[in-house]
């Protein structure tokens, strides 16, 4: 069981799937693109892809080899999040 960001860490062997619904900002892209660099996530991006660049772009990030789902519908892409998840 994971019960701390000490856990989390040691479990890097197993990256654990990530799914980010409406990922265009900032914060959210910043976070997502540390996880996966220290190992912890594998994310797969679903919202506006063309903001999203513009955001990765603006802050000098990367997002290459991320899954991305472009679905600018903010209530489509959560339904699509949501259906992900349930299918595992």
């Amino acid at each position: 069981m994971i019960n701390t960001l000490e856990d989390l860490l040691k479990n890097k062997a197993r990256r654990m799937k990530l799914a980010v619904v409406a990922c265009q900002d900032e914060d959210v892209i910043e976070s997502v693109i540390e996880s996966a660099n220290l190992g912890i996530t594998q994310p797969i991006l679903i919202g506006d892809k063309e903001m999203t660049m513009k955001i990765v772009q603006k802050m000098g990030m990367s997002i290459e080899g991320f899954e991305f789902i472009d679905e600018p519908d903010l209530i489509k892409s959560a339904e699509l999040g949501v259906r992900m998840v349930s299918e595992g």
